[in-house]
């Protein structure tokens, strides 16, 4: 059996599980670096079982869909559902398993442990690469909670049913994890019992961001204050009340933008989520972020960025953007939340608060050095290691 510390990364070849559109940006840069550098790349979408359309992402030919489809998107079905649809597709969902030497995931999903299970089983090393938010338990009853979910998939991974099992990185299918900043792997190696090697690096499409906000920065700068308000997909995640909650502190901005008519406002709704949850009446210097405009021009627009609880605040800290969280619809940050450990997010009562301070600026994020994200998933493993 042969492991991929045996081969040097010129001539790797390396898989990719896509599953939504953040790991479709990440895994298509990814693997032109990986052509590049000489090694072959087998890309899998999930597009059948996801209801997205990820395979737009890469070049002709680099990318082949899951070869079994869902009525409806996988991760909205029940657990019961779930694991109807896996018990009856297992066999050929280990039949689309790339043929690599280091197969490497954007999430931990039931379809992804299948795949990386199977990859391992043909002696392939395996790496998540994780792009999000990761919340640890907020009291002991919660703790226990993963605790005891950790064990119980550790059984099922022993009895080859992972994939039967509900989600938890503690899973024996992993080698390595990459994530973006040094809170997450605290809170995976301390809270979640992660036992997988886990690095840090700045990922490609945070890279590519930053460098391109830098750009349109460059050619348009402008005097007046402009705030993006940025929203998460609480419905999409079933958190109703989150989401009533998002809706509330929306409508309490459109106040905002109507009482300061001399400021700009711009309201960027999470691509997964309904438009018409905020079909608001706006004033006319408050406008609507739609599919036509990118991430990076949003961010190079604003001067600050308003935001619930939105992974889009880490996005805006990099490039230099001020971000404000308020406590007025939505509870206090947890001290262990990922968020509340970024020097330049900022929570505050209320938004008008933020109205009343002067604006602020802080240095967008230099590149760093060292190993990249591609270079850590495909990193030397201890060759000793366990497959």
């Amino acid at each position: 059996m042969r492991h991929s510390g045996d081969r040097t990364n010129s001539s790797l070849r390396v898989g990719f599980v896509v599953q939504n559109e953040t790991h479709a940006e990440n895994f298509a840069l990814m693997a032109l670096d990986v052509r590049s550098r000489g090694g072959e790349v087998d890309v899998l979408c999930l597009d059948p079982t996801s209801g997205l359309r990820t395979l737009q992402h890469f070049p002709d030919g680099m990318a082949r869909p899951l070869s079994v489809s869902s009525k409806s998107a996988f991760y909205r079905m029940s657990r019961r559902d779930q694991m109807r649809f896996m018990s009856e597709h297992a066999a050929r969902i280990r039949a689309d398993t790339p043929e690599c030497d280091v197969l490497i995931v954007g999430n931990d999903g039931a379809i992804q442990r299948l795949l990386l299970r199977a990859a391992r089983g043909q002696g392939a090393r395996t790496a998540l690469l994780l792009d999000g938010l990761v919340v640890g338990p907020r009291n002991w009853h919660e703790s226990a909670m993963l605790r005891v979910r950790a064990l119980l998939l550790r059984v099922a991974t022993r009895l080859g049913l992972e994939h039967l099992s509900p989600g938890s990185l503690a899973h024996g299918s992993l080698d390595r994890v990459v994530v973006m900043h040094a809170s997450l792997k605290r809170i995976l190696e301390e809270d979640m019992r992660v036992r997988a090697e886990i690095r840090v690096a700045m990922l490609p499409r945070h890279r590519r961001l930053v460098e391109t906000v830098g750009l349109i920065r460059r050619d348009s700068e402008a005097e007046t204050r402009r705030i993006l308000y940025a929203s998460s997909a609480y419905l999409w995640h079933r958190l109703t009340t989150f989401h009533e909650r998002q809706v509330a502190e929306v409508t309490r901005v459109v106040e905002l933008a109507t009482l300061h008519p001399k400021v700009e406002f711009r309201l960027r709704v999470h691509p997964r989520e309904d438009l018409g949850d905020y079909g608001f009446a706006m004033p006319v210097n408050m406008s609507l972020s739609d599919s036509g405009v990118s991430l990076a021009e949003d961010l190079a627009w604003s001067s600050e960025v308003w935001t619930s609880r939105s992974s889009l605040s880490f996005e805006a800290v990099l490039c230099g953007v001020p971000t404000y969280i308020s406590t007025e619809h939505f509870p206090p940050l947890d001290p262990r939340d990922f968020l509340a450990g970024l020097e330049s997010v900022h929570v505050v009562p209320n938004f008008s608060k933020c109205l009343s301070l002067s604006p602020s600026t802080v240095p967008a994020s230099t590149m760093p050095e060292g190993a990249s994200a591609l270079e850590l998933c495909l990193g030397a493993f201890d060759p000793s290691g366990p497959v």
